[in-house]
């Protein structure tokens, strides 16, 4: 039985990790513009590795672009994710915590 479905961010990757048995058909032109490590305005982080011991937010599911980010990110900063302190929160839930300043970044 043949599926085909519409997958983003780094599903496939994960998946791929996983030896799920798939074809990749198709693709679709980045937009890394379009993701940030956000945080307040007036925070002292000015650097990947300023985030070190911060309270940061990003979207609840394994192996979405945000996820990644926030993996890679930390990767440059030589952080790892025991270096901070994440929560996984659906988006509006995410904006939220921020906004009340409950977080000190949010990946989104």
């Amino acid at each position: 039985m043949n599926f085909s479905a519409d997958v983003a961010d780094t599903v496939p990757v994960f998946a791929q990790a996983a030896n799920a048995n798939f074809d990749d058909v198709a693709q679709e032109t980045p937009s890394p513009s379009a993701q940030a490590v956000i945080v307040h305005r007036d925070a002292p982080i000015r650097t990947l590795a300023d985030l070190k011991g911060k309270r940061i937010v990003v979207t609840k599911a394994a192996g979405s672009h945000c996820h990644y980010l926030l993996l890679a990110a930390l990767a440059r900063a030589k952080l790892s994710p025991a270096d901070v302190k994440i929560s996984y929160l659906a988006p509006a839930d995410a904006r939220a915590a921020f906004e009340r300043n409950d977080v000190d970044a949010w990946v989104a």
